[in-house]
């Protein structure tokens, strides 16, 4: 359109132009003029022929220009068109293989699962009927063994309890402290470095059970050890049972009873067995049970 306005331009102006020409000949009337006139007008129309020329070929060209852009266009836009419905096409295809897989996974992992379940179920019944039966196999060794510790210690019991009645009388805890100190000494001494049953003050008719030779004030005469067993047990035995009850006065009532008695024990060997210096001016209480020791230790002084 734009070429189109330029070519109605040109023209325009060579018309003006060859209207100038024609006044100036037309005014001057010189045949050189119009020699040089009629050129300029030969020349303009050649000119004009071959600008018209030039402006048909240009249109001619326009013409094939638009319709070469139309077949590109339309080529274009088929080629669109075609790769849309390819690509529609395509993502369709795309979208129902992936369903498709979809659905199988879910399907095959449905089936794996209840196969696990199964598998874990059947290992877990067999080792919870295994551990059970283990269990109660143990449970019944242990019930077994625990109805046989209780008969032992019902033996047990009654054997203790034979063994209080006979601790209850005073000869028999002395015999029994006797043999317990009679084993001591003759381990740990020969036979003659003590002597047994011998009284050890001069004139006194009182034997002490033990008494262990020591060196005296010459060669010719012993000194002796006197030890003598003792088993205060009355006093002892209520403090036991103070203490397994928690009862906080009773045991201090029945502390203060052993101290007395365990001090009465001392004060008669002191009394009948000590007589320096054919004796030690100090002689040793021996007592049978190590608990019943512990205990005399707490008694202060």
């Amino acid at each position: 359109m734009e070429q189109s306005n330029l070519l109605y331009l040109f023209l325009f102006f060579n018309l003006v132009l060859l209207i100038i020409v024609l006044f100036l000949t037309l005014k001057n009337r010189s045949n050189k003029k119009q020699e040089v006139l009629q050129n300029s007008i030969e020349m303009m129309a050649k000119n004009t022929d071959q600008i018209v020329e030039a402006s048909k070929n240009l249109n001619d060209r326009m013409v094939r220009v638009e319709a070469i852009v139309g077949t590109i266009t339309k080529g274009v836009h088929d080629g669109f068109r075609d790769n849309r419905q390819e690509i529609a096409t395509n993502l369709q295809t795309i979208q129902k293989t992936m369903d498709t897989r979809v659905r199988d996974l879910q399907n095959d992992n449905a089936k794996k699962l209840e196969e696990m379940r199964l598998t874990v179920d059947e290992k877990l019944q067999a080792s919870v009927e295994k551990r059970f039966n283990e269990s109660f196999k143990t449970i019944s060794e242990q019930l077994t063994s625990v109805y046989k510790g209780l008969g032992e210690m019902k033996n047990l019991a009654t054997g203790v309890g034979d063994l209080k009645k006979v601790m209850e009388g005073v000869k028999t805890r002395g015999i029994y402290g006797e043999v317990q100190l009679s084993s001591i000494i003759s381990d740990i001494l020969s036979p003659n470095q003590y002597c047994e049953n011998i009284s050890t003050k001069p004139g006194s008719a009182d034997r002490v059970e033990f008494a262990v030779k020591m060196p005296g004030r010459d060669e010719n005469h012993e000194t002796f050890l006197p030890i003598d067993s003792k088993f205060p047990v009355e006093n002892y035995s209520r403090l036991i049972a103070a203490y397994d009850l928690g009862n906080k006065a009773d045991i201090l009532t029945y502390q203060k009873a052993l101290a007395t008695d365990v001090k009465e024990q001392a004060k008669k060997i002191f009394t009948k067995y000590i007589e320096p210096p054919y004796t030690t001016d100090f002689g040793m209480m021996f007592v049978p049970t190590e608990s019943l020791y512990a205990e005399i230790l707490r008694i202060p002084g």
